[in-house]
């Protein structure tokens, strides 16, 4: 298996996630926070999928898909590349209000197809080449950044959805 499969397949499983973590939760639930410096399950997978779309723009030379696709139009927001929540302080996040569960899986469907069509055309040699992001880093290194993030964020998100239920999660 190649590494472009790999992370294909890792943000696959990513995805299977957010749509457990989201299923059926209200707005209210969304901006749940289990404490005053925590971040809700709604603005996880938002910063989550921004970090991705942003991430693959570097590595593509494609426009984001929050500017692109007129996603910051959908979160009533402004279509600044950088704006990612990175950097994010509670006012900030507290500030945030999400759309409801279906809009944000289909935000980060939508940056995962743009993330897998980069991935089916990634010539395997190109791993070790080198991109700025703004530091100088090796294709890999940003894929791995990528994935790395969004297996942390949805974990999270799924942590918050339990502790502000109080149960385990992902009953079955």
């Amino acid at each position: 298996m190649g590494v472009a499969n790999f992370v294909s397949g890792a943000l696959t499983s990513v995805r299977s996630s957010v749509v457990l973590t989201l299923d059926g939760l209200s707005q209210k639930q969304l901006m749940q926070r289990p404490g005053l410096e925590s971040n809700p399950i709604g603005w996880l997978i938002w910063h989550m999928a921004r970090m991705q779309d942003r991430g693959i723009s570097v590595l593509s030379g494609e426009p984001q898909l929050w500017i692109s696709g007129h996603w910051h139009e959908r979160y009533g927001m402004i279509s600044d590349p950088d704006e990612t929540g990175m950097g994010h302080d509670a006012a900030h996040v507290s500030a945030f209000t999400p759309p409801d569960g279906v809009t944000l899986l289909e935000h980060y469907d939508a940056v995962l197809e743009s993330t897998q069509n980069y991935l089916s055309a990634l010539d395997p040699r190109m791993i070790h080449g080198m991109v700025a992001t703004p530091s100088l880093v090796t294709v890999g290194d940003q894929l791995l950044a990528v994935l790395n993030g969004n297996m942390q964020h949805v974990g999270q998100a799924g942590y918050v959805r339990g502790l502000n239920e109080g149960r385990l999660w992902h009953p079955r």
